[in-house]
């Protein structure tokens, strides 16, 4: 089931290790000291996803990449965000359209919506870990 989790640091290292032993996951990791806003968050991604064309800086855009992702050859994603409590800390409606957009849409999706609508579609394991 993919899913959001809390967890620590420890746990979270943990998973990192064992997804980078599977050469069909890509593990994202993302700092959240880094990002104070939702468009500083998209503009990672754009360049870290090697998204083929900028959101710029249209959110909507941003959750279009993630349920297509058919530039990557990968089958299962980790998403790392350390510092969860610090992300996006200028930006508490990116913050709050971050978490919904994983939880109601690009999660989901993944699981299995693609099936239904995206010709040779088939789902990916995708998980999100929130590191406070």
């Amino acid at each position: 089931m993919n899913r959001i989790i809390f967890t620590t640091s420890q746990e979270a290292q943990k998973i990192k290790d064992a997804a980078l032993l599977n050469k069909h996951c890509l593990v994202i990791e993302i700092d959240g000291k880094k990002y104070p806003t939702y468009n500083d968050y998209i503009r990672y991604m754009e360049k870290r996803l090697s998204f083929p064309r900028p959101c710029e800086e249209i959110w909507e855009r941003y959750d279009d990449w993630m349920t297509d992702l058919s530039w990557l050859n990968d089958t299962e994603y980790v998403f790392i965000v350390e510092h969860y409590n610090d992300f996006l800390g200028k930006d508490a409606d990116g913050k709050q359209c971050f978490y919904e957009s994983f939880e109601k849409q690009i999660l989901p999706w993944w699981e299995s919506e693609v099936v239904d609508h995206m010709a040779e579609g088939h789902p990916m394991k995708m998980n999100v870990y929130l590191v406070p």
